[in-house]
């Protein structure tokens, strides 16, 4: 096994995964909002997103499947716009709870909605596309290396993600839990808008 490769494959799924986009954002909105059972069910679902663009890497990778940088664009679009339309419905829902109500009633994510998020997110899609492949010699076995690859992606993404979930179940109160609920969608809907403007302008 590749150590060295290993360890850099580590290091930017790590810095990938911690840094905030959908995926982060939905279960940060998810857990202030609903607690920690539903955001775990959110993080599970954008994991399993996950193994989706993974399979559909390695298809790629072994040429069993040919992905268009076209089909890929449109692909994005469409992210973007359901992730836009997803952050939009919770900033309205936000508006309408009463201001000294510490009690959120919003019920964002879930397993579904984070499997959607997590497979309409430009950013993974670009890292599965563009990056993943850069990986695929960690063992000279080429399902061995997806295996160990999906594997690592796997643990650390449930590790991170249970980290802000954690954190925000343990220390944060429900008043700023619903600051933290308004900020996230805000959050999704820059990153969608950026992501519009960056797919439909290439």
């Amino acid at each position: 096994m590749n150590l060295a490769l290993v360890l850099s494959y580590i290091a930017v799924v790590v810095m990938l995964i911690a840094t905030p986009g959908p995926v982060v954002a939905l279960v940060m909105s998810t857990a202030a909002a609903s607690g920690p059972r539903r955001a775990v069910m959110t993080a599970f679902g954008a994991t399993c997103a996950s193994l989706v663009l993974i399979t559909a890497a390695a298809l790629v990778i072994s040429g069993a499947a040919v992905l268009e940088a076209e089909t890929l664009r449109w692909i994005s679009i469409a992210g973007c716009l359901y992730i836009a339309w997803l952050s939009i419905g919770t900033i309205r829902r936000h508006a309408t709870e009463r201001a000294d109500d510490d009690t959120p009633r919003l019920r964002p994510g879930g397993w579904l909605r984070g499997l959607l998020v997590g497979i309409s997110n430009p950013k993974d899609i670009l890292f599965f596309v563009a990056l993943f492949p850069q990986f695929i010699q960690v063992t000279s076995s080429f399902a061995a290396s997806i295996a160990v690859l999906t594997l690592i992606w796997v643990a650390l993404d449930m590790l991170i993600l249970g980290g802000y979930i954690l954190l925000l179940g343990r220390f944060l109160s429900p008043r700023f839990k619903r600051l933290i609920t308004l900020v996230s969608a805000i959050l999704l809907l820059a990153l969608a808008v950026v992501g519009l403007v960056y797919n439909v302008a290439g």
